[in-house]
């Protein structure tokens, strides 16, 4: 499924993108589940390069300012392949000028942190951790209504 913003903010700019870590990563996926979200149609054969060149350009031409990646415990730092795509979303903070904001389970336990290739992502980023948002009285149930109208 892509999911593309309303028609008319697209000719104009993009300024959030949001996008999750498919199971068994490379870094050829993640760059195409970027090109998914923002509607970039791709040729079957476009290498890993030439999707996250193209990803990059029009990310920084409509002016991308936060990029959400979520599921991001899907990425496996024990096999080649799992790092190769840590280096991938390396590559695209670098690339791409916004904040990046990664989310998922037990992300100070997947190994991503650790080693030469994991301090480069940890110099990089600010470990919060989070726990469920709590909705059982009725202070919490406001304390969680007044987020969502933040938002």
């Amino acid at each position: 499924m892509v999911r593309r913003w309303p028609p008319s903010l697209c000719e104009d700019s993009m300024p959030v993108v949001y996008v999750t870590v498919p199971p068994a990563a490379t870094p050829k996926m993640l760059a195409i589940e970027f090109a998914r979200f923002i509607g970039l149609p791709l040729p079957s054969r476009f290498s890993q390069v030439e999707v996250t060149n193209k990803v990059c350009d029009l990310l920084c031409t409509l002016g991308c300012r936060l990029v959400l990646i979520d599921e991001l415990h899907n990425l496996d730092i024990g096999t080649r392949v799992g790092a190769e795509a840590s280096d991938q979303i390396k590559n695209l903070s670098e690339r791409i000028p916004a904040t990046f904001v990664l989310a998922g389970v037990d992300v100070e336990g997947t190994g991503l942190f650790a080693g030469r290739r994991g301090g480069q992502i940890a110099s990089r980023y600010t470990l919060i951790p989070t726990s469920p948002f709590r909705h059982k009285t009725e202070e919490q149930r406001g304390s969680w209504c007044s987020l969502v109208a933040t938002f």
